[in-house]
């Protein structure tokens, strides 16, 4: 049944004459018939009886003109919903670095100046926000890795954010040799450096512990246990409090890339091509 054949049906039951709702509809009368003709075969059910010169309603009709106005109520409501609401969720996926240390005051402002909008947020690792992307999962991604070309997302470079080691306030003359290391789980993005320039050459002795949160990390870095291979914006309060020391490695500095990845193909919606803009203007070098 289509929404075209119950309208002109839902007519028909006003006027219960062919030929004024060919009228009121701008038809032909034969379209009318044909549109009636068709709906009772496709239902398998008789809706109108033809008696003379007039038509009735039959059971069946009476239940769809029920039923029928019910659903061109629905119909209306939904066409109007998506043609004037301008609401839109944006799904959001960004490590836990990034959307606890760095981006929290840029989602708040944006939330602020773009009312229609909310933000559905995915905390997941580098590596699994490509896949999120090409399954839809995702509308966007926030990532902090190395360099790195996708021939089917695109690439948008915001700026670099320095990796250092970092140990226990007051401790920066450590050497690495002999350290417990607390690092995240996984094997994604700057921790890619620790594994193939550290961990591999023996250069850390001591016990090797993976936590999934930042906060527990540096939990762990304030009272002692160990160091750990983290970007510099997830420590900048507690630098400032004086509770973590950084450790750098002489003649080496450690960067990785702060960038957006959106798929090539997806629809770039008012809002979605409104936060990439802010987050350029802001963040860009």
């Amino acid at each position: 049944m289509e929404i075209k054949q119950l309208k002109i049906f839902m007519t028909v039951c006003e006027y219960m004459n062919f030929t004024e709702t060919a009228n009121v509809l701008n038809y032909a009368q034969s379209t009318i018939s044909e549109a009636i003709s068709t709906l009772e075969k496709n239902l398998g059910v008789k809706l109108f009886e033809r008696l003379g010169n007039k038509i009735y309603l039959t059971e069946k009709g009476v239940e769809l003109k029920e039923y029928g106005q019910r659903l061109l109520q629905v119909y209306d409501e939904t066409l109007y919903k998506l043609k004037n609401t301008q609401e839109e969720t944006i799904k959001i996926g960004i490590t836990e670095t990034l959307c606890s240390y760095k981006f929290p005051g840029f989602f708040k402002t944006f939330l602020e100046e773009h009312k229609g909008v909310t933000i559905q947020f995915d905390i997941v690792r580098c590596e699994d926000i490509s896949n999120l992307l090409r399954t839809n999962k995702i509308d966007i991604g926030f990532t902090l890795d190395e360099s790195m070309v996708y021939p089917d997302l695109r690439t948008i470079r915001l700026f670099d954010e320095e990796i250092v080691f970092v140990g226990p306030a007051g401790n920066i003359e450590f050497e690495l040799n002999h350290q417990n290391i607390i690092i995240p789980k996984g094997d994604t993005g700057y921790l890619k450096y620790f594994h193939d320039v550290y961990e591999e050459k023996g250069y850390i002795k001591g016990a090797t512990i993976h936590m999934e949160s930042m906060e527990g990390i540096k939990s762990y870095v304030k009272s002692g246990f160990g160091i750990s291979f983290i970007p510099v914006t997830a420590i900048s309060k507690d630098l400032e409090e004086g509770s973590i020391s950084i450790y750098r490695v002489p003649k080496q500095r450690f960067y990785h890339e702060v960038k957006i990845l959106i798929h090539k193909q997806k629809h770039m919606t008012k809002y979605l091509s409104s936060l990439i803009e802010s987050a350029i203007k802001i963040y860009s070098k």
